[in-house]
């Protein structure tokens, strides 16, 4: 029996329910290398629809004894994280308090409608842990006053800007155990006010809620974060120091994000779909990840599978594409024949910076292009890069599949040529 597609499922419980039948690839290794590297901040950094909200899912309801009012005990028990070791890691499984929030839908147009929207998500953190600490003897009455108070939509600035911080020292006052933070496409708010005038205030409203929550924190045990790009240079992370950074490049975290092609055979068998592999790869392989050379756009397969194998341009035109418009439209006309050259199957040579700012992105040079194209999954390193004095990538960089190929021929192409309707 065919299995159903999850096609925007990020709840991981939801996900492996077994009454959902839902197609499912096991990733809960992820798990071992979190806990076996215990980095205290790590920053994981893949394109838009690639399961960071899934995967950071995942380890809410690992370490967490409960996510929503439903006990996590169980869940993991026939995953592979349950095998490692006669089941070492299942020790840890629910022993933890969990914050989880993602600022993947914060993109308003306004100031006003950005801080109503911070205001509501930050309500409806604190929300998963009302009974806890309302109810608890290990708090104060001032403590419990000023919780109701975020909880409820009413605290002030500086409250809300020291939320996260604070929601992390009840957790562990109650439970006198360390808090994992888990801040899901931290950066999707920026991209979204890039170039409005209400910018500044947004990132300077997010370099003290990060840095409240991750840098010297005591109820802190550790923290992870996914965005599509490591904005380092720009004021927002300025304060967070201890922060490792898990890019395309890096070995760790490579076989979590995206499938490989043994996981893709795999799960177009048990939907009974009889497609030529060489097809999906031509179409949506091409990616590396760390060691490996053949990683595969899941965004992509999910819908090839939920359209019984027919091959389509699924994942572009699937998210926000302000940052890549506004370096297209400064980006020296020169550019135009190097696309047309990567569209002829050609590589062309370039430094990549995987940690980009806005104010780089502002001066539109062609090497921020490549750079954010590359970040973003646009385009990949056809051989292993060097590295430069700089720290920087140097290397040959390919379009990694026909479906990213169409991006070019028919949109970016476009935004060179017409660059006043893009």
């Amino acid at each position: 029996m065919a299995k159903k597609i999850p096609i925007g499922i990020d709840d991981f419980s939801e996900l492996i329910n077994p009454n959902k039948g839902f197609l499912f690839a096991d990733k809960s290794l992820m798990i071992k290398e979190l806990v076996d590297k215990g980095t205290k901040i790590s920053l994981i950094i893949r394109p838009r629809r690639w399961g960071k909200t899934l995967n950071m899912s995942m380890l809410q309801h690992f370490f967490s004894a409960e996510v929503n009012g439903v006990s996590t005990k169980g869940i993991f028990d026939n995953l592979k994280i349950a095998k490692e070791q006669n089941g070492l890691y299942l020790n840890q499984q629910g022993k933890h308090p969990v914050i989880f929030i993602s600022f993947k839908d914060v993109k308003q147009e306004s100031l006003d409608m950005f801080f109503e929207k911070i205001i509501q998500l930050i309500a409806s953190t604190y929300r998963e842990h009302e009974k806890i600490i309302t109810e608890s003897s290990k708090l104060t009455e001032s403590q419990k006053t000023i919780y109701k108070l975020i909880l409820n939509g009413k605290g002030n600035h500086a409250q809300l800007e020291n939320s996260l911080k604070f929601l992390s020292e009840c957790l562990y006052y109650h439970y006198n155990q360390k808090v994992i933070i888990l801040i899901d496409e931290y950066d999707s708010p920026l991209n979204s006010a890039y170039n409005k005038e209400y910018f500044e205030r947004v990132v300077n409203f997010f370099k003290v809620l990060f840095g409240s929550a991750l840098k010297g924190n005591y109820a802190l045990e550790q923290g992870v974060m996914t965005g599509i790009l490591r904005l380092s240079k720009n004021k927002m992370l300025s304060d967070i120091n201890n922060l490792s950074l898990y890019s395309f490049m890096e070995k760790q975290y490579s076989n979590y994000f995206g499938f490989s092609e043994a996981e893709v055979i795999e799960l177009f068998k048990t939907n009974n779909i009889n497609s030529d592999i060489k097809e999906i790869r031509r179409w949506y392989n091409g990616y590396q990840s760390g060691e490996l050379a053949t990683i595969y756009n899941p965004w992509s397969i999910l819908n090839c599978i939920q359209n019984e194998g027919d091959l389509r341009p699924y994942w572009i035109r699937t998210g926000d594409e302000t940052l890549l418009k506004e370096i297209f439209s400064k980006a020296p006309k020169s550019i135009e024949n190097k696309i047309v050259h990567l569209l002829e199957g050609e590589s062309i040579k370039s430094t990549i910076d995987e940690y980009i700012s806005f104010d780089q992105i502002n001066t539109g040079g062609e090497e921020i292009l490549w750079s954010l194209l590359w970040t973003t999954g646009y385009l990949k390193f056809s051989d292993k890069p060097t590295i430069s004095e700089m720290g920087n990538y140097v290397g040959s960089l390919t379009i990694p599949n026909y479906e990213i190929s169409c991006s070019f021929r028919g949109v970016f192409l476009k935004w060179i040529r017409h660059p006043v309707m893009a």
